[in-house]
């Protein structure tokens, strides 16, 4: 089963939980108290093992994203790509779009 993450404040509202359930994906999110804007370092440690992430504005810079082997898409909730390292990403064959 693909397992997505969601990342982004705010995100767990609205049908895309359902809808990628019902398409039969494990959909989870980050707990309300961590801030992986105020606190980077947790970033692996929060995505790792994800296919998928529904991201809000934390960084995912080449050293993130090297530590993040099974990590496919990256879905920016929001405009702009400025977060994500995109030559780190098409090294590795991530998706990076925007919702």
């Amino acid at each position: 089963m693909p397992r997505v993450i969601c990342t982004a404040k705010m995100c767990e509202f609205g049908p895309h939980f359902e809808i990628l359930q019902a398409a039969g994906f494990e959909v989870d999110t980050v707990p309300t108290e961590v801030d992986l804007r105020k606190e980077p370092h947790r970033v692996v440690e929060q995505v790792q093992g994800y296919d998928a992430v529904l991201a809000g504005a934390e960084i995912y810079s080449r050293e993130v994203l090297q530590q993040l082997p099974d990590l496919k898409v990256i879905s920016r909730y929001g405009v702009g790509f400025d977060a994500v390292d995109l030559a780190a990403a098409d090294a590795q064959n991530i998706v990076v779009t925007i919702t």
